[in-house]
């Protein structure tokens, strides 16, 4: 964390995005077709934020996806 001074300019690469998946967390992974939902556990392969894609390894097979975040501890399987 820093101080936020008066006048004084932020240097946008010092900032950092939040993840709201970290690597090893895990996590509810949803996949949504045609009106079926299917919800499970993975465990997170990488962290991420808010709508980018991360590895998630599903727990009842072992199999690695790629999911996109989509709240804190929560991925959604694109199709």
């Amino acid at each position: 964390t820093a101080t936020l001074l008066p006048r004084r300019y932020i240097v946008t690469k010092t900032l950092k995005v939040a993840h709201a998946v970290k690597v090893g967390e895990i996590v509810r992974v949803t996949f949504r077709r045609a009106g079926l939902t299917i919800e499970t556990k993975g465990q997170a392969l990488q962290s991420g934020a808010i709508g980018t894609a991360i590895s998630v390894r599903s727990r009842g097979n072992a199999k690695v996806y790629e999911a996109v975040v989509t709240a804190p501890g929560m991925v959604e399987l694109r199709s």
